[in-house]
């Protein structure tokens, strides 16, 4: 239940990627006079955003194959972590915008490529045969949960600029992203806990 919770909060961030962040650049950046070339590329940035997704699941996946799951997955939620952040501060430092956003957009396509895949054989790791359809129905619900979530929170934020509440709402995410890490984190301190206890119960 605690991962389910931690991925609501990742899935209602891909989802902003996905809905809200193609209108932050066309009625936000392009908007700036320092910002033109955003209502132009647009579509090729997330051209470019698709193509590192499809080209870096594999070497990603046998990369993060070294690590147990949650490390790996922690890893990912770095990536996220620091792409919000990259966009944070596109906003503030409009020069800046568009290799930001170039640098952002990668580090969050390493990370959507990485989670997915990896969540996915978390649940399938710890989900007892009989109950395995189970878990990942719960799993696919969070997915569901958190593509509820995070249009209508980041349509909110868009829809008031007056509160300039948009440009802080990447910070907002960058919180949850952090949220998850920490369960994440917690996660995996119980999991080696429960592999000490039982190696030393173990009969020599």
């Amino acid at each position: 239940m605690l991962f389910t919770l931690a991925a609501i909060l990742v899935t209602a961030n891909i989802s902003q990627l996905r809905m809200t962040l193609p209108l932050y650049f066309g009625d936000i950046l392009s908007s700036r006079d320092s910002a033109q070339i955003f209502s132009s590329t647009i579509a090729n940035l997330f051209t470019y955003y698709t193509f590192l997704i499809i080209i870096s699941q594999l070497p990603l996946s046998h990369f993060l194959n070294r690590w147990n799951r949650l490390s790996a997955l922690m890893f990912s939620l770095l990536l996220y972590l620091g792409g919000f952040i990259i966009f944070w501060l596109a906003g503030l430092t409009p020069s800046f915008s568009l290799a930001a956003t170039i640098i952002g957009l990668a580090l969050l396509a390493f990370a959507v490529a990485a989670y997915g895949p990896l969540s996915l054989a978390f649940i399938t790791d710890i989900a007892p045969e009989s109950l395995r359809g189970i878990y990942l129905s719960i799993n696919s619900l969070s997915w569901t949960i958190g593509f509820a979530i995070g249009p209508s929170l980041g349509g909110w934020f868009l829809e008031h600029p007056q509160i300039n509440g948009f440009f802080n709402f990447w910070l907002l995410a960058a919180t949850s992203i952090v949220c998850a890490f920490l369960i994440l984190l917690y996660l995996n301190h119980k999991f080696y806990e429960s592999q000490e206890t039982v190696l030393t119960s173990s009969p020599s």
